[in-house]
């Protein structure tokens, strides 16, 4: 009884444990059911993804899926994913609690090699029965090295102040552009500071300053210091081009004479000698020289005119440049002569071992100083002119005028004014402008032609340190770089470009109308009279424009510029007046050295020896003969009158042209057919003077050839005997030359 009993709870519990266990059974298959049926009826998004994109590696690139909801993943595989350009190459692993599934997969195209790109998607639009979508995923497989090219942008070669700019431009993205502490540098490159700038993506600029040595400075990237993108480094490093450093300064030395030489007047020209280091290079000197100064051999000489020097001595002083922008100067003082010679138009002022002035031509207009000797018989430091009078600066800063009165002769209106503390006297065609030691200007002469400054007064009271004029009208230039200017048409209104504060104006020249004006940056500023160059060529108006010196002749300017070219404008309307120069010397390193001006044309000497020149044919713009236009020539000076050239060879000659009709019914022939006594060479001619019309050429000797018209100054054949010997200088007014003799004695010609 009580075995079955046990039996019968046995059967029991047993069907109690299997209908349990039906339950559990028949509620996990309503859900898996249920869950089936929910997804059967729903839609998921697959989502793909690398861990490197682009990527360089060529086999095994990971790629996960990830659903946006739960599904079915027990049965996933290869062949659920639509690979293009590649193929699954591992097991596909699925998480169902991630909702993830992962694979690799190897490019079917060909690695290392050419970049291509891998699809990855869904095979179909259902997945394990459930609708399914997704974006397919581009894997960027790039196994090529990232390149690079660097330019350098900037000057090949300077010094420590100088800025060296490289610009690099890369073949593709690279993962960062910050390669300053990956740059190497060798050679010059003590001091040397770098710094970057992003420019774009692909482009970037490196600059590096500051290098205190002498030598070559070499950049180089070192392989594997970038890499692209996808991984790949760079394979090889790459060396950026070159920069030659220098901050030795150049040498720059005096030799002879020594120091307080006293130059007597025996001189014909005063020569001065020195050392140098830098072959080629030109010296600039303060005064300037007659010729360009160039470095030959390791030694320079230059050749100076005293005519105009004044005062008990001169000190000259000179400036060198190298290549790499380093300067060295030199000075040394000399005793000057003791007579000096001036003249204007129609007459000549000689100052004499006693500062006492002579005068000598027309007596009208100068030549006829007996109303004021008594005031001119000492201590006269300098006599400046209009075209027809005279005023000469005495030692106490007072000063002394004669001749026309209405062209400035007459300074009695303003006589109370030039009693004392006068530092110098500038004339225009008509009117003086005195300027004092306070920085002000007093003005007299024809009101129309600068006389009369009273428009501009309260602008002329204080820090004026220089005078210009043109024929009617005269430009101050101010200790701040500013620019004043008064008087007639041709000038007498300046731009506010320079007339501004602080306008950075060095320097002005003048045509017979208008200014120009150069600006410390390099750039020019022209105003005046139109045909007459007032407008200025854009290439010259910018800063770092390069002009070094401005030229002039009567309608027209040229720049020269650093590099030897030059540029030329203006022209009174007609551009063949000298306003259009020629490729030859308009292009970059052209090698001009110095130009001279006739009238209306203009002659360029260069670096070999040779001259070019342009402008009107009948003022000696062309007709040059090879001998002075071809390379090596040998010409060391040029000089222009109105209507012809000269040019003077090293060997001692002459070669003259143009001017071959100056004068309507007169002598064809003003100053451009040199006679053989100076063609020949070896002739002895040192030095070339001119009037409008004629040359007078001093030689070795001592003696004085003329040509030109005759009746101007080209015929001294009745001066002839004095003029064989014992000549040290020669002077030329507008008609006619005065030569000054060893005794004191003065020989004049022409008109």
């Amino acid at each position: 009884m009580g075995i079955q009993r046990e039996q019968s709870i046995s059967t029991i519990l047993l069907r109690i444990f299997f209908l349990l266990w039906s339950c559990a059974w028949t509620l996990a298959c309503t859900e898996r059911s249920m869950t089936v049926s929910s997804l059967a009826q729903s839609s998921v998004r697959a989502n793909f993804s690398t861990t490197k994109n682009p990527t360089n590696k060529t086999s095994a690139i990971p790629v996960t899926v990830t659903f946006s909801s739960h599904i079915d993943l027990r049965t996933a595989g290869a062949g659920d994913f639509d690979i293009q350009n590649g193929f699954v190459d591992s097991a596909v692993t699925c998480s169902l609690s991630n909702k993830t599934c992962s694979f690799s997969v190897t490019p079917s195209f060909t690695v290392p090699g050419p970049s291509g790109t891998i699809q990855v998607g869904l095979s179909s639009n259902v997945f394990n029965g459930t609708a399914a979508s997704a974006t397919v995923l581009n894997i960027d497989v790039d196994t090529q090295a990232p390149t690079f090219t660097p330019t350098l942008v900037s000057a090949s070669q300077g010094n420590s102040a100088t800025v060296f700019e490289w610009d690099i431009v890369y073949s593709e993205n690279i993962l960062s552009y910050q390669i300053l502490n990956q740059l190497q540098l060798s050679g010059a490159s003590q001091g040397c500071s770098l710094s970057m700038t992003i420019i774009d993506g692909l482009h970037q600029r490196v600059k590096v300053t500051g290098c205190s040595d002498d030598g070559t400075l070499t950049l180089t990237l070192p392989a594997g210091s970038i890499e692209d993108l996808a991984g790949n480094p760079f394979l090889t490093p790459v060396s950026f081009p070159t920069v030659d450093i220098k901050n030795t300064l150049p040498v720059l030395t005096f030799s002879s004479p020594s120091v307080g030489y006293q130059i007597g007047n025996k001189a014909i020209l005063f020569a001065v000698t020195g050392l140098c280091n830098d072959e080629g290079r030109t010296i600039d000197f303060t005064p300037a020289a007659e010729t360009p100064v160039l470095c030959s051999g390791g030694t320079w000489k230059a050749n100076f005119d005293l005519t105009q020097k004044f005062g008990a001595s001169l000190t000259i002083s000179g400036v060198i440049s190298d290549l790499f922008g380093n300067t060295q100067s030199a000075s040394r003082m000399f005793l000057l002569p003791p007579i000096s010679i001036y003249s204007n138009g129609y007459a000549f002022a000689v100052v004499d071992q006693n500062k006492a002035v002579a005068t000598y031509g027309n007596s009208a207009y100068g030549g006829d100083s007996s109303a004021v000797s008594a005031d001119l018989s000492g201590n006269v430091v300098r006599v400046s002119s209009t075209s027809k009078s005279f005023a000469a600066l005495k030692s106490d800063g007072s000063v002394i005028t004669w001749g026309e009165p209405t062209f400035g002769g007459d300074s009695s209106a303003v006589s109370a004014q030039l009693t004392s503390n006068v530092a110098k006297v500038f004339g225009n065609e008509r009117a003086f402008a005195a300027l004092k030691n306070d920085g002000s200007v007093v003005t007299w002469g024809i009101s129309g032609y600068g006389g009369n400054s009273g428009s501009v007064t309260a602008s002329l009271q204080q820090d004026v340190k220089k005078i210009f004029s043109t024929l009617g009208a005269f430009a101050a230039l101010k200790d701040d770089g500013s620019v004043v200017s008064w008087g007639g048409s041709g000038g007498g209104v300046a731009p506010t470009a320079v007339t501004a504060a602080n306008s950075g104006v060095i320097d002005i020249i003048n045509n017979d109308y208008a200014f120009a004006a150069l600006k410390s940056d390099g750039s020019v500023v022209s105003w005046g009279a139109a045909n007459y160059g007032n407008v200025v060529p854009t290439s010259i108006m910018l800063p770092d424009s390069k002009v070094k010196k401005l030229f002039s002749n009567n309608s027209s300017f040229v720049a020269l510029k650093d590099d030897g070219s030059v540029i030329a404008w203006g022209g009174g309307g007609m551009q063949e007046y000298g306003g259009t120069a020629p490729a030859s010397v308009t292009a970059v390193n052209s090698g001009v050295l110095d130009i001279a001006s006739s009238e209306g044309a203009y002659a360029a000497l260069k670096a070999d020896g040779s001259v070019v020149s342009w402008g009107h044919a009948d003022y000696g713009g062309t007709g040059a003969p090879p001998s002075v236009t071809m390379p090596s020539s040998g010409v060391s000076s040029l000089i222009g009158n109105r209507y012809s050239f000269a040019a003077l060879k090293t060997d001692g000659s002459v070669i003259a042209w143009g001017g071959t009709d100056c004068e309507s019914g007169g002598t064809p022939n003003c100053g451009g057919q040199a006679p053989t006594s100076v063609t020949l060479a070896d002739s002895g001619v040192v030095k070339i003077f001119k009037s409008d019309f004629a040359y007078a050429a001093l030689k070795d000797d001592g003696s004085v050839v003329t040509w030109g018209h005759q009746t101007f100054g080209g015929d001294s054949s009745a001066v002839a005997a004095d003029l064989t010997s014992d000549v040290i200088h020669v002077s030329g007014t507008m008609t006619g030359f005065a030569a000054v003799k060893k005794d004191g004695s003065i020989v004049i010609w022409g008109q």
